[in-house]
């Protein structure tokens, strides 16, 4: 992008403070050689571009020569071609270096805004589908770090459990690494059914454990089975 400046600048339009709401259209411009061999619609791009040059940020009657925000912001019906203001001598090009600069300074503009975009798709978390099913990979993990386990058994808690939960708790940026801490933490007793006698019967198989007994069953079922009777004993 070309980065342009309005000729004698310094001389017409000096200001105390940047940026002011208005310009000035002295004698000497609206009747020099540069201005009268222009034709009116070369006319209202002059005009736009001293508007442009006392809001830009460059010096000395300087600005960015976008050609497509010129279009729109002087209501032309076409894209606006510099080359006669220039040749006219209303305008000049401004400094190889300063033309580099604003070409790297619309570039890097361009390369943020892209990686910024991307970080955002990247690190937007999303909520488990309806009809998830672990993959490959997740069944493998599961049959590996815990063969005590049912894959298919986890994987149903997995999803009704997920699907079912409201709000951004319920949301996650990557569902395969929430299931593997979810295999990790698995209780293998709910998932595989009830707890074994073994566990239960005492070492002599002559009594059995019941305090052991109420403690699994609490596992499987927090609701105390044995609440009721407490007041009768």
């Amino acid at each position: 992008m070309q980065v342009l400046r309005v000729k004698n600048w310094a001389k017409y339009q000096h200001y105390k403070d940047r940026c002011p709401p208005w310009i000035k259209l002295h004698f000497t411009t609206l009747s020099s050689r540069d201005w009268v061999i222009l034709n009116d619609s070369e006319r209202v791009l002059a005009i736009a571009c001293m508007l442009l040059a006392s809001q830009s940020e460059l010096p000395d009657g300087e600005f960015l020569a976008d050609p497509d925000y010129f279009k729109r912001f002087a209501y032309l019906s076409k894209r606006p071609d510099f080359k006669s203001l220039i040749d006219s001598g209303f305008l000049e090009v401004a400094s190889e270096c300063k033309q580099m600069l604003a070409k790297a300074t619309t570039e890097t503009e361009t390369e943020t805004e892209t990686e910024t975009e991307q970080r955002s798709r990247k690190k937007r978390a999303s909520r488990l589908s309806d009809d998830w099913q672990p993959s490959e990979q997740d069944i493998d993990y599961c049959k590996t770090k815990r063969p005590d386990l049912k894959p298919e058994v986890v994987a149903e808690n997995f999803r009704d459990y997920w699907i079912s939960k409201s709000g951004q708790g319920g949301t996650k940026l990557d569902w395969s690494a929430t299931w593997r801490t979810w295999v990790r933490k698995e209780n293998s007793q709910r998932i595989n059914g009830s707890a074994q006698m073994s566990d239960i019967v005492s070492a002599t198989h002559d009594r059995v454990d019941f305090k052991k007994l109420r403690e699994q069953e609490r596992q499987l079922d927090p609701v105390d089975p044995y609440a009721s009777l407490k007041g009768e004993m």
